[in-house]
């Protein structure tokens, strides 16, 4: 999987927003407020990534136990196929 060239990342006020371009942007449900570890994932994905390699790259990064990851990555990747974030 990997990033649909129809979104990028913006640094607002000190956040950072994946949001739409093009026709996209007539719709704020794909705007997506992005954290350390949601931020790190897109940048991932500016490749074609594998599920394995992001988990891999989270536990790396991150102080998270794996059980944890396992389900924020699953619960974020969902959000971003729900509105065509990232491409298969």
């Amino acid at each position: 999987m990997k990033q649909s060239p129809n979104f990028i990342v913006s640094d607002v006020a000190g956040k950072h927003l994946l949001m739409p371009i093009g026709r996209g942007v007539l719709s704020l449900d794909g705007m997506i407020a992005l954290n350390d570890m949601g931020l790190t994932i897109w940048n991932l994905l500016a490749e074609d990534t594998s599920y394995e390699d992001l988990l891999g790259q989270i536990l790396s990064e991150f102080d998270v136990s794996a059980d944890a990851a396992d389900r924020d990555i699953r619960s974020f990747l969902a959000r971003l196929k729900s509105v065509h974030a990232i491409e298969d």
